[in-house]
């Protein structure tokens, strides 16, 4: 068979091996047999330390086929090459291999040139898997890429992976041949790589001490135990244990690695109900892969939405992961009073319920799960337990002893607490009625319905935020009793006084009303508690008092100081204190003020060439075309009124934000191409590209070609989402930071519906691709510590994200 030159006669992969039967022996021919190397292509296709250790063959016979395998695969001729030029497809086919299977380059170029070279008129690339070296080759590869994922592995995966050369049909062909050859079994959609279990494997052991040894420890005698019972140290006997576990080949419960490796079971017995596995698992698991365990190994309850665990792993983790919970519908509560007691407040007390009610329907929830005789889970109408519960981030605490479902962690706060939270506030005492009456667009924005919810939801998110770190002692805010806010050292008699000071002569009724308007504080609770340091000043029924005057020099000077339109009273008393520093600060009072011209407020003064505070901000918000408040909200955005104007101006559409707190006014934008019919138009394309409910953001249309900053080149991204809260018939939305949330329909969201809509509409279920596409497709800031309390805490979120199958 051989030539001079030292190659051989051409060959094809299907060529019998008996052509060799001048060159190798018959020893070697028998062996080769034996192993069922019957073509040239397995021949050269098998790893050289098989051929190495051939049964009855020496090491003379050994060398012989060794060389001849070299001979071989350096056979290919000049003619086979020149053939492969001609059919043009070398490197193609090549890399179109190389790019699924991780092969040897030089015997992957042999394959592709022998292919070249039969006799077919079926391209190249479909040439190929027929030839039995390939089918070798694609078996190493196959069954090596299972045991990267511990033996297991989806079909469906499985075929992605595979070269474009293997069909369907051949695919199916394939795994057929593999499973009657007891190499892998199918189970529900998952190839599995048939292993030795490790008794098997113990049992095959040689030496028969060892061998007892290591079943007795597999079984769970203790090292000491078993090094007794054989005579040995319990070092020696660990030796042999360890000896042999490092020696063991793919074993089938490998399949656990990854687990064992990155999650914690609360105890060996929660792992083997789960995967009714048994002691000789779990021993050589905990002996083979502990040392090896991440150093932040995860709660079990992770594994329900990790993609790297296959679905049928994640369903039988499931008996560990909710053995501590109640399983209603398809919900999971873990059985502790905490959770048990947030499920039952969230399905009872969507509307205000009396807390005895409250304890009644908790106790009826328990006896009818048959939980009534825990006494860790029992619910008492006593002060400790109100307390707590008034306390939770998912409960409005009423007066009264009333609460009221309401999910905190669901919500994103940042418009209410920028509007809310400001510096000017300083040394006074309100309640948060006057909030809630002064903002009722915000109230109703997030569902606040009365001043003591508003209370309680604040009182919480200054302590969840820490609102009050940096602040002076004069900042500082502390919730009192429901509704009081107290903001720094406030003095409430001086706040009385102000207002008399304000009003000079004034009926009991008229003053109490007053102090009502400015602070919030009802006028029936001011006329009961605030007025008994002004009984001087009352004489039926009326209280009067004299206001201090001002120096004339003084006043007429202060007026030349004071000369914007807008001041707050903290500014204007800095002003004065500093300009005549002798001078009594009492004098700086409303009436003082009137006659220098202007118009008094609670917290700030006007000037009275305006007719009213409203007409003012109406003037300073559309006196230019562009109007830029991001230096200035801070001062302005906590008065009320500037607020309402600021509302009413968007809501009408005179002014559109172009970018947060910049604003241009409507009639500039019409002389900038960008009116109503244009508006109409982007507004309308919108809708009908977007299906109802659905949540985007103008980041995600860019992302999927509904929309382009670079076609509509006179909009960014916020002045475009400006455009379309503009029809309120259409469109919602949630400020986040510097991103609008859009939903394409007409209701109040929230972040916990954003949530829920990508689990089930996007099937988003795993933290890891929640992130990425809230950061990626849609842009917005991610917290992970917040979403995952969220998801926690919900539970149509718990159950979507552990519980999903699709």
């Amino acid at each position: 068979m051989a030539k001079e030159d030292g190659t051989i006669a051409p060959f094809r992969d299907n060529t019998p091996i008996t052509i060799l039967k001048d060159t190798l022996n018959i020893w070697v021919m028998r062996a080769l047999s034996y192993r069922k190397i019957d073509t040239i292509g397995k021949l050269i296709s098998t790893p050289k330390d098989l051929l190495t250790h051939m049964p009855v063959c020496g090491r003379t016979s050994i060398e012989q086929l060794l060389m001849t395998v070299d001979i071989l695969k350096r056979s290919v001729t000049e003619e086979a090459r020149e053939m492969a030029e001609r059919c043009g497809q070398e490197q193609s086919v090549i890399q179109a291999i190389s790019d699924k299977m991780d092969m040897n380059g030089s015997e992957l170029r042999r394959i592709v040139l022998l292919a070249c070279m039969q006799d077919s008129d079926k391209p190249v690339l479909e040439r190929i898997p027929a030839m039995e070296c390939m089918q070798q080759q694609l078996n190493e590869w196959f069954l090596s890429g299972l045991d990267k994922y511990n033996g297991q592995a989806p079909v469906q995966w499985i075929r992605k992976q595979m070269p474009a050369m293997i069909t369907d049909d051949m695919f199916s062909q394939y795994l057929a041949q593999l499973e009657s050859e007891g190499k892998i079994r199918m189970e529900e959609g998952i190839i599995k790589r048939c292993l030795p279990s490790v008794v098997d494997f113990v049992a095959s052991l040689q030496d028969g001490t060892a061998r007892k040894m290591m079943l007795d420890r597999l079984h769970g005698m203790t090292l000491a135990e078993v090094g007794s019972k054989y005579g040995v140290s319990r070092e020696r006997a660990r030796q042999i244990w360890q000896k042999n576990i490092d020696r063991a080949p793919l074993l089938d419960e490998d399949k656990y690695r990854y687990i064992w490796e990155n999650y914690e079971f609360e105890s060996p017995g929660d792992f083997k109900k789960a995967f009714s596995e048994s002691d000789a698992t779990v021993n050589y698991l905990d002996a083979r892969y502990k040392m090896h365990r991440n150093e932040e190994v995860k709660d079990i309850a992770e594994i329900l939405s990790d993609e790297q665990v296959p679905e049928e792993v994640r369903e039988k983790a499931k008996t560990a992961v909710y053995k501590d919970y109640l399983t209603i519908g398809e919900v999971h509560v873990r059985k502790n009073r905490v959770h048990l007691l947030r499920y039952v407040i969230r399905q009872c007390c969507q509307e205000q319920t009396p807390f005895g009610e409250l304890v009644n329907r908790y106790q009826s929830f328990l006896s009818r799960w048959g939980l009534e005789q825990n006494p860790d889970l029992m619910l008492k109408n006593e002060n400790g337990p109100r307390t707590r519960i008034a306390n939770y981030d998912y409960v409005l605490w009423n007066r009264n002893k009333t609460l009221r479902y309401y999910d905190m962690n669901g919500r994103d706060f940042d418009e209410l607490l920028e509007t809310l939270h400001s510096g000017n506030l300083c040394d006074i005492d309100f309640s948060a009625l006057k909030l809630f009456r002064d903002y009722p667009e915000l109230m109703k924005t997030y569902d606040i319905r009365d001043e003591y919810e508003l209370h309680n939801l604040l009182k919480k998110l200054w302590g969840k935020y820490r609102l009050n770190e940096g602040l002076d002692s004069h900042h500082k805010v502390t919730f009192t009793r429901m509704p009081t806010i107290v903001v720094g050292m406030p003095d409430r008699d001086r706040q009385v006084m102000q207002i008399l000071m304000n009003k000079g002569t004034v009926p009991v009724e008229e003053l109490c009303q007053a102090y009502e308007e400015e602070y919030g504080v009802r006028s029936g609770t001011v006329a009961a508690n605030y007025l008994g340091s002004f009984y001087k000043y009352f004489h039926n029924g009326i209280y009067s008092v004299e206001w201090v005057r001002m120096n004339p020099q003084v006043q007429e000077k202060l007026k030349q100081i004071l000369n914007n339109d807008f001041y707050l009273f903290s500014e204007s008393r800095n002003i004065f204190k500093t300009s005549f520093p002798g001078e009594n600060m009492e004098s700086l009072n409303s009436h003082t003020l009137k006659e220098i011209g202007f118009m008094v407020y609670t917290n700030y003064v006007v000037r009275n060439t305006y007719a009213s505070a409203s007409q003012y901000f109406q003037h300073i918000l559309t006196e230019t075309d562009i109007v830029d408040f991001r230096d200035k909200k801070d001062r302005y955005l906590y008065l009320p009124t500037f607020y309402q104007v600021l509302t009413d101006l968007k809501q009408a559409g005179e002014i559109v934000e172009s970018e947060p707190w910049l604003f241009v006014r409507r009639d500039y934008m019409e002389r900038h191409g960008i009116g109503e019919k244009q508006i109409e138009d982007f507004t309308e394309r919108i809708i009908s590209r977007i299906p109802e409910g659905t949540f985007f953001t103008m980041e995600s249309l860019q992302e999927d070609g509904v929309w382009s900053s670079h076609e509509d080149k006179r909009m960014g991204s916020w002045f475009a989402s400006s455009l379309l809260t503009l029809d309120d018939a259409h469109f919602s939305y949630i400020r986040l930071a510097s991103t609008r949330l859009m939903y394409r329909g007409n209701k109040q969201i929230y972040m916990v519906d954003f949530y829920r809509w990508l689990a089930r509409e996007k099937n988003i279920t795993n933290m890891k691709a929640l992130e990425s596409v809230i950061t990626g497709y849609y842009r917005l800031s991610f917290n992970k510590d917040n979403a995952k309390e969220l998801i926690r805490n919900d539970p149509d979120l718990n159950t979507l994200y552990f519980m999903r199958k699709d």
